[in-house]
């Protein structure tokens, strides 16, 4: 692990692309054929802001570390810093029912945005970055049973801490070379291609 990709290079834009590996076919007759494959991994295209010169040179030093695909760093993609849902400080994994759906506990009480669909998540233990696929409410307690894509890695045994703020996506580089234009004293806009890494 290559270090944390630093929040002071402003990402113009950011696209996240869920990868789910799927086996299809159809036979003669037209009866279709699905099955899951292997893993899932997210995928990340980021456009950075024109940058001077002083401002690249750190972007260019981390980057090259990388040595292509060979370490792996972290980062939190703008626009998911914070989820859009009311989730508390200290949410925990309460029960699993299977592997696309987990019972949450530490909620507000009562809250009809616990979580909503698009917010982030890893559980301790797991560095895996799952996403809420349908808003869900909290009950009396505070616990809210909520579905989320792809299915559990690592199946939480209850009590692990949930991370829904800043969640740290694990990440390679999607590129063997690194390259930067100069025009002028400005850099153009570089982008860059990012695969989720999983030990």
């Amino acid at each position: 692990m290559s270090g944390t990709l630093s929040t002071t290079f402003e990402m113009a834009s950011v696209e996240l692309v869920s990868d789910q590996k799927v086996f299809h076919s159809k036979s003669l007759n037209g009866s279709r054929f699905a099955r899951l494959g292997g893993y899932h991994q997210w995928r990340i295209k980021i456009t950075f802001n024109q940058m001077t010169r002083s401002e690249i040179g750190s972007l260019m030093g981390f980057l090259v570390e990388q040595r292509g695909k060979y370490e792996t760093f972290s980062l939190t993609p703008s626009g998911y810093e914070t989820p859009q849902g009311n989730w508390n400080t200290s949410v925990t994994v309460s029960s699993v029912t299977n592997d696309y759906v987990i019972t949450l506990a530490g909620l507000a009480t009562s809250d009809a945005d616990a979580v909503k669909a698009g917010d982030v998540f890893t559980i301790a233990g797991d560095n895996k970055v799952y996403m809420i696929t349908q808003n869900a409410a909290s009950d009396g307690s505070g616990n809210a049973t909520v579905r989320f894509e792809p299915g559990l890695r690592v199946t939480p045994s209850g009590g692990e801490a949930v991370t829904h703020t800043g969640v740290l996506f694990t990440v390679e580089l999607d590129q063997e070379t690194i390259g930067f234009k100069r025009s002028g004293y400005i850099y153009d806009q570089y982008t860059i291609d990012l695969v989720e890494a999983l030990a």
